[in-house]
């Protein structure tokens, strides 16, 4: 997934190293997100309106052939291929923007990996060093049950399980 999200990153990485603010960078990643996408969703909404434009005519067909079910679907198919419309072109571009949701997601979720390119062990270090339990205890952000308060990575805690690593989060397993 990292080599999927990188480019991203990098991308990300650069508008908040030219502007110094991680809000404008991610306002101008979205829009060049939504530059790259604007033909994808023109597409998608070509093929709507097409759809519209036979419904007039499908109500026809339905009014004609209704209670023929064969002859009705029949004659739909050859109007969408008279007309040149696939009724699920319009579907596919509809799920390319999700794609780069869950990209920008995955860098959101984890900054300190792509976006200050740390590995999980400089990550645990630096929470172990600034006593990141404590601090988040402390500020309500958890509660020790939840963190895993008190011990340390691989430890059994109080109900036999494996004790969450220093940030809180389980251990990744690569």
């Amino acid at each position: 997934m990292g080599i999927f999200l990188m480019p991203f990153a990098l991308l990300l990485k650069f508008f908040y190293d030219f502007f110094q603010s991680y809000g404008i960078a991610l306002i101008l990643f979205a829009l060049i997100i939504k530059l790259v996408l604007f033909p994808f969703s023109l597409k998608g909404k070509r093929s709507m309106i097409q759809m519209n434009l036979l419904s007039g005519k499908m109500q026809q067909l339905q009014k004609q052939y209704g209670k023929d079910r064969e002859r009705y679907n029949l004659e739909v198919q050859k109007l969408y291929e008279k007309e040149k419309v696939n009724p699920m072109s319009g579907c596919l571009w509809s799920f390319i923007p999700i794609l780069f949701l869950m990209v920008l997601y995955g860098i959101i979720r984890e900054p300190l990996t792509y976006f200050m390119g740390l590995t999980m062990e400089q990550i645990q270090l630096i929470a172990q060093e600034l006593d990141w339990q404590t601090v988040a205890v402390s500020s309500g952000w958890g509660t020790p049950a939840a963190l895993g308060k008190g011990g340390h990575q691989g430890e059994a805690g109080p109900a036999g399980g494996r004790r969450e690593a220093h940030l809180g989060v389980p251990e990744r397993r690569l």
